[in-house]
């Protein structure tokens, strides 16, 4: 009973001291992960010609998403803890066209679960994926949609050897795919640096990069480069970053993963 009454009394000290709704995120947001759930709007120039009989040009791409943290318990010194929810859709937008049309979008769905330790972190993620053709877009190349559903679980860990960086690599195992031929493993690794001592006020010098080697493509690589500037606050994570932002590997939109993709464009993010 001794035992018993001392386990009850270490569980309810732990979930009274949870802490609800936290403001920041143990495991930082990726800066430029194609898949990551984010607030981000790019204006940027396509190298893709696919099975369509259509090459890409102007696109803009739109991301409306995000992590939401729901509970924490523990400290950064010895160990803390976090549960959340991440959400999102992925838009690709064609701007040479007389109109605007939407290429197509990926709507995501994932549940978090993070921790930190001073200068490590990790995050374990469970998600959903699907993938939607817009109606004009088919119209207008004859193109024609698949069914396409992933659902996996990705783990990262990240470490920051010197203020300002941040390195991480883990990778993704999908569990569920249709199409079949999507495969099942993807190795996901990169570093992001923001300049720990603001060039003018509140703006900070910002430069990143993100690789991945997806088992459907033989493991070749899928890069992603940026380098910009952030303007944040020194006491919270919100912040707004513009971007120069460059790609080149399959296709990071799912209904053409298995295009060979270049693209570079200007970009901007908000952090919440």
């Amino acid at each position: 009973m001794k035992k018993l009454f001392l386990a009850l009394c270490i569980v309810s000290s732990t979930a009274f001291s949870a802490e609800i709704l936290p403001e920041k995120l143990l495991f930082t947001s990726l800066g430029i992960d194609p898949a990551e759930s984010r607030m981000s709007a790019m204006y940027g120039f396509y190298d893709m010609y696919h099975e369509g009989g259509l090459a890409f040009g102007t696109i803009g791409n739109l991301s409306i998403g995000g992590h939401m943290p729901i509970v924490q318990w523990g400290t950064e010194e010895t160990g803390a803890w976090q549960f959340g929810l991440d959400a999102a859709s992925k838009m690709q937008f064609m701007l040479d066209q007389p109109s605007l049309v939407m290429a197509q979008a990926d709507e995501s769905f994932g549940i978090d679960f993070s921790w930190k330790k001073k200068e490590w972190s990790s995050r374990i993620r469970a998600y959903h994926v699907s993938s939607h053709l817009g109606d004009e877009y088919m119209e207008a190349t004859g193109y024609t949609r698949f069914q396409y559903n992933t659902e996996g679980f990705d783990i990262l860990l990240a470490y920051e050897p010197i203020e300002g960086l941040r390195v991480f690599g883990g990778g993704d195992y999908y569990f569920n795919t249709d199409p079949l031929d999507i495969g099942s493993n993807m190795i996901h690794f990169g570093g992001e640096y923001i300049h720990p001592t603001p060039l003018f006020e509140n703006t900070y010098f910002i430069v990143m990069g993100d690789f991945k080697l997806f088992e459907r493509n033989d493991y070749s690589p899928n890069s992603t480069g940026a380098i910009g500037f952030e303007f944040k606050r020194s006491d919270g994570q919100r912040h707004m970053r513009i971007l120069l932002e460059g790609y080149t590997g399959s296709s990071p939109h799912t209904q053409f993963y298995y295009t060979h993709t270049n693209y570079y464009g200007v970009t901007l993010q908000f952090g919440f």
